[in-house]
Order: structure tokens, then C-alpha cells, then sequence
């Protein structure tokens, strides 16, 4: 059996990474192979965070790692004998980032680097860095410190030949925590207006589930080197706001310092290299 790492696992990517593995898991098992619970151990998926309570509430037999992605010892404790590392830790809010920079950087870049490196020295065969639209011509300190993330993941891919390194680029996750969803949703909640900042403003979005299914059927499917750009919807937010809360009044804010009106996903010097069902490859 393949044996996954997922760094950052207990946010709402790694959750949905760890119960697409739980379903596959079950798949195989519905299709009688009765050696699987033998096989299958705790330690076959790891996931290291640094929030407890998140740890704590995932469900799947999973070997639940705190730690600290920029602690060497620890990211190369939970490393051993990996087959595939899912890097998705990352300081993401762009208010926090933007006022943080110390820890911005210790995060995306210092511990990206730790990451890559744990990954070479253990002999992952496939380390997948999760990334972000806002990597491409970055304006903030959140998608620079993306664009060197995909850097030091585009590096490691050159200077050795045993593990590949990929990039899948997404823009904003449907469920995740603390986005404009979330926060129109709690607006509507309280009978608050919807904030929004331009009727111009538009983001690409995407299910994590999807996203999890794309990152598990990478090993193998891509050589490494390689930025995966996922098939995703692209929405104008005052149109999204009216469609899902169509009785809901709204109110304009001020664009946050470096925010863009439209994000790009993919840079002017990247070329495709290939399409499929689900997503784009470019180098």
C-alpha cells in the first residue's frame, strides 16, 4: 500500500485528502481484497499540523503528527518511509500574511524548504505542493511567498531524479475556512449586509473534493516539473453574492492593499504542455 503524508492535513484540503483515501480504501475492501486490514496500518496515512483540536477530530485511522513543518527533526521524523508527501501547511490569510511577514516567510518559504528537503533525503517518490492562483505575478506577500514556494519545488525537481516534485495550482476553495463564503454566510446568519468589495472582483473556485481526487491520481500521471492548473469555475463575487443570498442586502468595502480584481492562473512565460478531463498542464 502507498504511504501518504499530508503536512497541514487537519485544514479543509488534508481532511478531504484523508476521506478520499478512507473511500478508496473501502472500495478495495468492497472488492474483496481480505489482506487489506493486514496491510493497512495508522502509520500508511501521517498528517502533521500544529492544531490540535483539528488533529484531534479527524476521523480515519490516520497516525496524527503535531508538529511544526519548519522543525527538521519532526518533518523528517514523520517522512520516514513515505511514498507520497501532499504539502498543503501554509499561512494563508492575506490580512494575517501581510502583517506577519516573519512568520509568512517561515512558513511558505523556510518551511516549504524543510519540506523539500525532508522529501529528498527520505526518497519520497512524489512530493505535491499545493499552491495558489495568487503565485502568478504576485502582489502581496502571501502570493509571493507562494511563487517562491513553487520555486523551491521547481528546484528540488532539477537538482536530483528519485523523487518527483509537483505543483498543483488552485485558486479559492468552495469550503474552506474563513473565506467570503464563509463570511457571507455568517453575515446572512445575523441579517448583516454582505460585504463586497468591487462588482468588477472575480476568483476562481473549486470543491475540495475535486482537488483531492486530482492530487491523488498525480503520482504517476505526471512526470514532475510540472504546474497543474485544476478545471475550476470562475465566479464574479457581486453576481455570487446575489445568486446564493438573493434577498440579501449589500454593502461595499475597501479593496485590501495588494488585492487584485482578477486573479491569473497562469503565468505569460508558462506554456501548456498537455489537457485533460480535470486539469492543465504547464511548464
Amino acid at each position: 500500500m502507498t504511504t501518504y503524508l499530508i503536512t497541514g492535513g487537519a485544514g479543509s484540503l488534508g481532511k478531504e485528502i484523508v476521506r478520499e483515501i478512507d473511500a478508496r480504501v473501502g472500495k478495495i475492501r468492497e472488492a474483496g481484497d481480505t489482506d487489506l486490514p493486514k496491510r493497512w496500518t495508522q502509520d500508511a496515512v501521517r498528517v502533521i499540523d500544529i492544531n490540535e483540536a483539528d488533529l484531534a477530530m479527524l476521523k480515519f485511522p490516520t497516525r496524527r503528527i503535531y508538529g511544526d513543518i519548519c522543525d527538521l527533526d519532526r518533518i523528517d521524523f514523520a517522512m520516514r518511509g513515505v511514498d507520497v508527501c501532499i504539502h498543503a501547511a501554509a499561512l494563508k490569510n492575506l490580512e494575517i500574511a501581510e502583517y506577519n511577514i516573519d512568520a509568512l516567510l517561515r512558513t511558505n518559504i523556510q518551511g516549504t524548504l524543510a519540506v523539500a528537503r525532508a522529501a529528498m533525503k527520505r526518497r519520497v517518490k512524489h512530493a505535491i505542493l499545493v499552491s495558489s492562483d495568487k503565485a502568478v505575478l504576485p502582489t502581496t506577500a502571501y502570493g509571493a511567498s507562494k511563487a517562491m514556494g513553487e520555486k523551491i519545488w521547481l528546484w528540488a525537481n532539477r537538482i536530483q531524479r528519485y523523487t518527483t516534485f509537483i505543483i498543483l495550482r488552485s485558486g479559492n476553495f468552495y469550503e474552506s475556512r474563513g473565506n467570503v463564503l464563509e463570511i457571507w454566510k455568517k453575515q446572512a446568519e445575523k441579517g448583516e449586509p454582505l460585504t463586497i468589495t468591487s462588482p468588477e472582483m472575480k476568483r476562481y473556485f473549486i470543491r475540495t473534493d475535486k482537488v483531492a481526487r486530482i492530487i491523488l491520481d498525480l503520482p504517476g500521471n505526471v512526470s514532475g516539473g510540472e504546474i497543474v492548473i485544476p478545471w475550476m469555475e470562475e465566479h464574479n463575487i457581486e453576481l455570487l453574492a446575489r445568486y446564493l443570498y438573493p434577498n440579501a442586502k449589500t454593502t461595499r468595502i475597501p479593496i485590501r492593499p495588494g488585492e487584485k480584481m482578477v486573479e491569473e492562473i497562469v503565468n505569460p512565460h508558462e506554456r501548456v504542455v498537455r489537457t485533460t478531463d480535470n486539469y492543465t498542464v504547464v511548464e
